[in-house]
């Protein structure tokens, strides 16, 4: 996104103010950018499965940015994935990408099958 900004004369603090503002040039480069980024969350969220996507940071305050994103990935995901998804907007200041990349290495580490794979594997050698 920085590129992007830079691309066009802008700072991201400019293109999130442009956007807000329905400037057509910008939104029409956000919607080529949201859904490049959607598309390659969308195969992230098939792999991992998570219920929430929190775009955070200063892009992740751009509403329109964040809709074609959400649009792009429930399209792109299987109906199974997408019923059990909220793709929503974050603080721009907050720890949301920390926090939920935690929850879900927790989830994938303590996970039954995992703890009883790891006995076993331990119990074999």
């Amino acid at each position: 996104m920085e590129q992007l900004a830079g691309a066009m004369g802008l700072s991201l603090d400019a293109v999130r103010e442009a956007a807000g503002g329905d400037d057509r040039r910008v939104t029409q480069v956000l919607a080529t950018a949201a859904d490049v980024l959607g598309r390659a969350l969308a195969a992230t969220i098939t792999t991992i499965n998570p219920d929430r996507l929190v775009l955070g940071g200063k892009i992740g305050s751009i509403e329109c940015l964040v809709d074609h994103v959400r649009t792009r990935v429930m399209a792109d995901v299987a109906d199974r994935i997408a019923d059990g998804l909220a793709v929503e907007e974050g603080d721009p200041g907050d720890g949301s990408a920390i926090h939920g990349l935690a929850t879900l290495v927790m989830r994938k580490v303590f996970a039954p099958a995992a703890i009883d794979a790891a006995v076993s594997d331990f119990l074999a050698s």
